[in-house]
């Protein structure tokens, strides 16, 4: 329902701009779900009200049926969609001063970082677990993706997609599959049985077409099961979803398809909404892959072909069937593609001196992949690896997603010698971090109680990056004067073995606020001296200002009123 509304909703825009400009070969915004945003609604909004469910922590007599166990995450997860739909929706009142006023490198490097590590990197392990069935994939997502300029070396009639859907899936079913650890090859450490693979879609097929339970408003029952802290989760998540809309409304613009940026986020936040009314617990957003479409001549009628499409495929229940029918691992090449476009076009928007503060941006997402799929904080460790996996958890929360923006940003005016508007952005960092906004790595609520299932957390994968704010509690003392033995209430300690249960984001804080001093310092001799003089263009690419020529259209009004054309 939300990916038909939105895609109906960007074929209008695109036909408006159409109109306005007199001419034909505008390209449709894509339209799809919030990738980011979808990681951390599963494993900070659903995942906490699963503990909460869990019958491990329930009286024998208060034990959900599994049918029960199950709405309640998922109607607790609209609940949360519905409000960072409505938190989208306000990121009108400040996207265009965001769009200004942050460096190009910093509005991509958070959409960069995604497309790296969870549409590129991650997809490319399966593939390297299935040499057999996933190289020829591989190859044919860079014959039919990148060469030719982009346009693909094969016809258009046949869309690359199909070509590795194919061949991924045929050498799937021809029984080539090993290690297959989602289940769907009944793989057993040889090849998979194809035997256990049909009956595996006999009974997808039983399960899942035809038999759509759909359920409007279902989120109107979710709303018992939020607490504060899930509502305070999904402003984070909303800022980075309207974030990604302002970036990929500007990468669309690099392209020479100029949409209003507001009227962009209005379609993302009540798509959101509405498909949270109709039962999605996942956000949708302008998505990656403007550029693909432009190169293959897309106007307006693709998006309304992919609203329809999607609709018929998930309203009839084909979606569940051809997820066991389509080979897992060439699925993977796909988001391969996808995330090595978001790559290639970050760095083609932004001028080459940033490079570096981009591929910073991008540590902050790996750090994410890091923490939760190789750091088990719960097993003891040497003081050293404590301190790196601790270092890495700080980078980690809420996807590493702000701090990827703002880290960026204030790298960026460094280099560019903007120290004015880097204090400025350091301050930003100090506030962020202060409540949990940015490295909210906080294991303790602020009356001291440890985060675990108990007490309504878990701070091992589910609570960190809440807005919340950190604290700092002394040492007790007992009545001689002396330290009260090691006690999870205390606050920050050096040399305290129990250091992994404090909060750290006052430690982000007070950093940020000396780095802010340090900025000032150099924007007083910049200005007194006349010294260090700074770079005014905001990070634009060469490619961009060569693309402005192209177009006759002057800097002034691509930088401060493109996407405020269609009114």
């Amino acid at each position: 329902m939300a990916l038909l509304f939105g895609n109906i909703w960007y074929a209008m825009m695109a036909a408006k701009v159409a109109k306005l400009e007199n001419r034909l070969d505008v390209t449709a915004l894509p339209y799809g779900v919030n990738t980011p945003a979808g990681f951390l609604t599963v494993f900070m909004v659903m995942l906490p009200i699963c503990f909460k469910y869990s019958p491990k922590f329930q009286a024998e007599e208060d034990r959900l049926t599994p049918d029960e166990f199950a709405w309640k995450a998922m109607s607790g997860a609209c609940a949360a969609n519905f409000i960072g739909g409505v938190f989208e929706v306000s990121g009108i009142l400040i996207g265009n001063i965001v769009r200004k006023n942050v460096p190009r490198a910093a509005l991509f490097a958070p959409i960069c970082g995604v497309g790296f590590v969870w549409l590129g990197f991650s997809p490319l392990i399966d593939v390297m677990r299935e040499p057999l069935i996933g190289y020829i994939p591989l190859a044919l997502c860079f014959t039919g993706f990148f060469a030719n300029g982009g346009k693909g070396i094969y016809s258009n009639k046949i869309p690359a997609a199909v070509l590795i859907f194919v061949a991924g899936t045929v050498l799937w079913w021809a029984g080539l599959a090993r290690w297959d650890t989602e289940g769907r090859a009944g793989a057993t450490g040889d090849l998979n049985e194809r035997d256990k693979m049909a009956e595996m879609v006999r009974i997808a097929a039983e399960s899942y077409v035809g038999k759509n339970h759909f359920s409007p408003f279902v989120v109107l029952k979710g709303f018992d099961e939020l607490t504060s802290r899930a509502v305070a989760i999904q402003f984070p998540i909303a800022l980075a979803s309207f974030l990604e809309t302002i970036e990929n409304v500007e990468a669309a613009a690099l392209s020479g398809d100029h949409y209003n940026v507001n009227e962009a986020m209005l379609a993302d936040g009540c798509g959101t909404m509405f498909g949270a009314l109709c039962g999605s617990v996942l956000p949708t957003t302008v998505y990656i892959g403007h550029r693909r479409h432009k190169l293959t001549g897309a106007t307006s009628a693709y998006s309304l072909m992919n609203g329809i499409v999607y609709f018929v495929l998930m309203m009839s229940g084909l979606t569940g069937l051809f997820f066991y029918i389509i080979d897992p691992v060439s699925i993977g090449v796909i988001l391969i593609a996808v995330g090595l476009m978001i790559v290639q076009q970050s760095l083609e928007a932004c001028a080459s001196r940033h490079y570096p503060c981009i591929m910073i941006g991008i540590m902050f997402v790996v750090a994410d992949m890091l923490y939760f799929d190789h750091f088990n904080i719960s097993v003891g460790m040497a003081t050293r690896s404590l301190g790196r996996m601790r270092g890495a958890s700080n980078m980690a929360p809420a996807g590493g997603i702000m701090c990827s923006l703002i880290v960026t940003a204030i790298l960026c005016d460094l280099i560019d010698s903007r120290f004015g508007r880097c204090a400025v952005f350091c301050l930003i960092a100090c506030f962020f971090s202060l409540f949990g906004l940015m490295h909210g790595n906080n294991y303790l609520f602020v009356d001291g109680t440890e985060m675990n299932v108990n007490t309504g957390g878990d701070h091992y994968s589910t609570d960190l990056g809440e807005v919340m704010l950190s604290t700092y509690v002394l040492p007790k003392k007992n009545a001689f004067g002396g330290d009260i033995p090691p006690d999870p209430s205390w606050g920050y300690r050096i040399n305290n073995d129990n250091i992994r249960r404090f909060n750290e984001g006052w430690r982000f804080s007070i950093a940020y606020g000396a780095l802010a001093l340090f900025c000032v310092a150099h924007a007083a001799y910049q200005k007194f001296t006349g010294k260090l003089p700074a770079i005014m263009d905001n990070g634009v690419s060469e490619m961009h200002n060569k693309m402005l020529e192209k177009q006759k259209l002057p800097v002034k009004y691509v930088a401060e009123d493109a996407g405020n054309v269609v009114n």
